[in-house]
């Protein structure tokens, strides 16, 4: 960054979304399925469902860390239920994901409150950022269309439980394209 503010060169902004993500067995679970699908964000980033879309870093660590550990705190852990696999055209590619079927209204009444409690400026905008209607874990990534129909059809009929008990913020990786977690916070407890 230059004096006068203009970006020359890597500079960039860090983005960060916040997530539900799943314990270690049920993520590796995950992984063999997008093995198949998603080759290339595997090693780059975790599997999740994206409660809050990217949003700057202008919230310090320290200071989103507490607020998402009180307000993940007065949530409990609760059942979700993927399936109905779809694919998403998402303006620069087809993704493969299933969507949340079951617990989806945990899901929102958890966005609400980090919403509500992470951004109360947003709360007077007469342009509040939307809350996400699209609650979904991406299990695949295609260029073609023919590619991800083929993807659906191969995984239709198929359903996926879980457990969700923690909320995870995640920072962009600009060097590999991928997303990576900064802190995890259990549902149901306070712990920092």
């Amino acid at each position: 960054m230059t004096t006068n503010g203009e970006c020359v060169d890597d500079c960039y902004m860090t983005l960060r979304i916040l997530s539900l993500t799943f314990d270690r067995d049920v993520s590796r679970n995950f992984d063999l399925i997008r093995a198949l699908y998603d080759k290339d964000q595997i090693d780059i980033s975790p599997p999740f469902i994206e409660l809050i879309s990217s949003f700057d870093e202008s919230i310090g660590t320290t200071d989103l860390v507490e607020l998402v550990g009180l307000i993940a705190s007065a949530h409990q852990p609760f059942l979700v239920e993927l399936a109905n696999v779809c694919r998403h055209y998402d303006g620069n590619e087809q993704l493969l994901q299933l969507v949340v079927v079951q617990g989806s209204e945990e899901c929102q009444k958890l966005a609400k409150g980090l919403y509500r409690d992470i951004f109360p400026h947003w709360q007077d905008s007469k342009n509040p950022p939307p809350l996400l209607n699209r609650l979904a874990l991406t299990i695949g990534r295609f260029q073609r269309e023919d590619q991800a129909e083929s993807a659906v059809t191969e995984l239709r009929g198929r359903e996926y439980f879980a457990v969700m008990s923690q909320v995870s913020i995640l920072e962009s990786d600009a060097k590999s394209g991928g997303w990576r977690i900064i802190s995890t916070l259990p549902l149901g407890k306070y712990s920092l």
